[in-house]
């Protein structure tokens, strides 16, 4: 038992730093709304000294003044108070957390631990378009857990959401892809000769595509992410570009 713990949790911060290495070492943003960090930490009673469950949740706090942005963060909260079953909202963060905790200690998962793991991060923040990515990590037993995220984009005059579909248009994708992918293949440091297939990638028919990546732009930047199993095997982990616009024409604002 405890060898598969240990082996669980290592595989949790795999993904996770497989997930946030990326953005770390790539800060193309420069703040201009000034925010906070919220935390909210919560145990299951009575594991002192041992694994157990765990809810650990973070979100930016765009500041209590009336305003748009009251209204995204009244929005951010909707999104990080999201319960596991389509259409539950919890009130707080402490029934959320009691919640996932009750139900980890009702459960039959072989005795591991449960772990819940919330993040919504600012990835852009300018004076035209705030970026915020949501990372969701959740283990309930079986053989490893599921990380998912997704980006949200708002103006900060108005506190209005910015859909994909108008930051990166679907009449671009065509001449986008050629240039995402090479962003790509430098990544990943896949010559273009090679196949990426061969290369353990699972697009379909073996060709780059991104209809399964999310997109957006802000800044100087476009991101582009695509979630665990999307192209490639859960052991990958997720996949995370940034390219300047300088190299992105039909995007450039």
């Amino acid at each position: 038992m405890k060898r598969t713990n240990r082996a669980r949790r290592a595989m949790l911060a795999t993904v996770l730093l497989v997930l946030a290495a990326p953005l770390s070492a790539q800060r193309v943003f420069r703040d201009t709304l000034p925010w906070t960090t919220r935390q909210h930490t919560a145990r299951a009673p009575g594991c002192a000294g041992r694994e157990c469950s765990s809810v650990e949740l973070a979100w930016p706090d765009f500041g209590s003044r009336p305003g748009p942005m009251s209204r995204v963060n009244e929005l951010l909260l909707i999104s990080l108070l999201n319960g596991d079953e389509a259409g539950v909202r919890h009130r707080n963060v402490a029934s959320l957390t009691d919640a996932f905790l009750r139900a980890a200690r009702s459960s039959d998962s072989a005795g591991l631990p449960w772990d819940a793991k919330r993040t919504i991060a600012v990835r852009c923040n300018t004076p035209t378009r705030v970026l915020l990515q949501t990372d969701e990590y959740s283990f309930t037993g079986g053989a490893h857990g599921t990380l998912v995220s997704h980006f949200e984009a708002f103006v900060p005059e108005t506190g209005a959401r910015v859909s994909d579909k108008v930051m990166v248009p679907l009449t671009t994708r065509d001449a986008l892809t050629p240039i995402v992918e090479r962003a790509f293949r430098r990544e990943r440091e896949l010559p273009a000769t090679r196949a990426l297939m061969d290369a353990g990638y699972t697009f379909k028919d073996g060709q780059f595509d991104l209809g399964l990546a999310f997109l957006a732009v802000c800044g100087s930047s476009l991101f582009v992410h695509w979630n665990v199993y999307a192209i490639a095997p859960y052991a990958a982990g997720p996949t995370h570009l940034v390219i300047p616009l300088d190299s992105v024409p039909m995007l450039r604002q």
